[in-house]
């Protein structure tokens, strides 16, 4: 009759026979599916695989109109940002006009740098990239390198130009010393001694013991023997980015309470005899994006 719809016949059924009717056991019957449907009525299809045509004519447009959808729900859709080769490319199609692409110039990002103080972040990224092995050239115009230095070359990595690398003689013995000799910071103690001029009133010297040759020895005959072999399975571009599913919380949660028999809308009992439903409380972020 009319207003009638598969859940509230399933529910009626449901009812009248006292076993659950799901809305999925109406569409399973031969008899309801060849009902005739309402003219022109809105239906909504799950989505469904479609392979384009061979003769090379198919358009994420023409492909929209044939469906009655538009392009930017078949892009949105991610499992269609995913298909390998999506566009022909041959001679006659090597590029892609992308039109009202909008970008960010260079003050642009400064600006945003200094709303949102971002140069701490950036200038503690560089630190760390400089501290791992940066490469800073060395034969810029002005620049010296002070004599006994152990750069060679055009480059040459952060530690090695600020001392904090140095090369160690082929054969070490026990008692070999390293000697830290402060000569300018005047914040910096060592041995309780600030700078005055004496190296040797600012020195802190470092003798290796017994297990300090033992381990580095294990270290030199490792690399010398085995050495570093990552892993390296493919060279590429990193993605620009990566596509991640939305995660929304539930706030609260309550058990509905009913004192007679609880009939879904849709779906079975399955083989539960005891129903205890329970109300979700969406978030505000769950519900803009359902509206």
């Amino acid at each position: 009759m009319s207003g009638d719809t598969l859940a509230s016949i399933a529910a009626q059924l449901s009812n009248l026979t006292g076993n659950p009717v799901s809305v999925e056991d109406l569409a399973a019957d031969p008899g309801i599916q060849g009902q005739s449907v309402m003219p022109l009525g809105v239906i909504l299809i799950p989505p469904f695989a479609y392979t384009t045509t061979a003769d090379q004519t198919d358009s994420l447009g023409k492909i929209a109109q044939q469906y009655s959808t538009t392009p930017d729900l078949l892009a949105l859709t991610y499992a269609n940002q995913q298909v390998d080769n999506l566009f022909l490319a041959d001679v006659d199609h090597q590029t892609a006009n992308v039109p009202g692409l909008t970008y960010l110039d260079v003050g642009s990002i400064l600006d945003y740098f200094n709303a949102n103080q971002s140069y701490t972040a950036l200038s503690g990224m560089v630190t760390r990239y400089q501290l791992h092995g940066m490469r800073l050239p060395t034969d810029l115009p002005g620049l010296t390198l002070s004599p006994g230095s152990t750069c060679s070359g055009t480059d040459c990595a952060l530690y090695l130009l600020t001392g904090q690398q140095f090369t160690v003689p082929g054969s070490v013995a026990e008692g070999f010393a390293i000697s830290l000799v402060n000569s300018s910071l005047d914040w910096l103690y060592f041995n309780d001694n600030l700078p005055t001029g004496d190296p040797a009133s600012a020195t802190l010297t470092v003798t290796l013991t017994a297990e300090d040759i033992s381990q580095i020895n294990t270290v030199v005959q490792f690399a010398q023997g085995t050495g570093l072999k990552p892993d390296v399975k493919v060279l590429q571009a990193l993605p620009a980015f990566d596509l991640m599913p939305q995660h929304y919380n539930f706030r609260t949660v309550s058990q509905w309470n009913c004192s007679g028999t609880i009939v879904l809308p849709y779906g079975s009992a399955g083989d539960q005899t005891a129903l205890a439903p329970l109300i979700w409380d969406f978030s505000d972020g769950l519900l803009r994006q359902i509206a």
